[in-house]
């Protein structure tokens, strides 16, 4: 059996329609400005014995425990917007055994609030039309690494870094990583902030692309990290009734 399409693809769908229509009717009364340059600012004093990749590498490496806020955001256009995602993990590693909580919603389709998908070590069960499902096939193992959990490994495959520094403001760190893609020559910036043991608590990813009408527009990752380490209690959903599951195992 195959594992049928999400109902927030299907959300999606219906957004796409409202765009066009919405689209149709106020274009020409409202045009888009320009994305802002990537920064350049200086945030704080500059740390000279270590960079911001190896601060982040070791907490991404190192990263047992942990409540996490994903928000992808493409804001040039109406589409962008409400195709935008938010996805919420909450999970704990302890030696082999990992439990995951995670949902995927439109945060800008206000009445969208999707069941959590539940991850027990053994299966991923995930709630379609009211019926839960489950599957042993590995397929979760993205929402557990760290091209999910933090910066997307293609960036690093992508983009020739040209700068990696660390500076320390007050109380807190400030990451910054700037990039040029090697094909295209699109920027990309990704900003940090870490706390006084340099446990990243926030990460802004900022990528310039070219639009079909030859505009630079740009794609926002913002990810949230918080009880980094902590003892997090993860539960499976109440709807949850384990009788009741289907199962996929290929």
């Amino acid at each position: 059996m195959h594992r049928p399409v999400s109902p927030f693809r299907r959300l999606l769908s219906f957004a796409a329609v409202f765009v066009l229509l919405f689209s149709f009717l106020f274009s020409g009364c409202h045009q888009l400005l320009p994305p802002p340059p990537v920064s350049t600012h200086e945030p704080g004093s500059y740390v000279e014995n270590i960079d911001a990749l190896d601060v982040y590498y070791r907490f991404i490496y190192t990263l047992e425990s942990a409540e996490i806020e994903k928000r992808i955001i493409n804001a040039n256009d109406l589409y962008g917007i409400l195709s935008s995602t938010l996805s919420t993990v909450k999970y704990s590693r302890s030696g082999e055994t990992v439990r995951l909580l995670y949902r995927e919603r439109a945060p800008f389709v206000f009445f969208f609030y999707p069941a959590y998908d539940y991850y027990d070590g053994a299966n991923y069960y995930y709630q379609y039309d009211g019926n839960w499902f489950a599957d042993s096939t590995n397929r979760h193992a993205y929402y557990l690494t760290p091209d999910f959990l933090g910066i997307p490994v293609d960036i690093f495959s992508n983009y020739d870094i040209t700068f990696n520094g660390l500076y320390k403001n007050g109380d807190e760190y400030i990451l910054k990583i700037q990039g040029k893609h090697h094909e295209t020559g699109m920027l990309c910036e990704i900003t940090g902030k870490a706390d006084n043991t340099l446990s990243i608590t926030l990460l802004e990813i900022i990528e310039e692309y070219s639009s079909k009408n030859d505009r630079i527009d740009q794609k926002r990752t913002v990810i949230e990290y918080k009880n980094i380490n902590g003892d997090i209690e993860i539960e499976p959903p109440s709807s949850l009734d384990f009788d009741e599951v289907t199962y996929f195992t290929h």
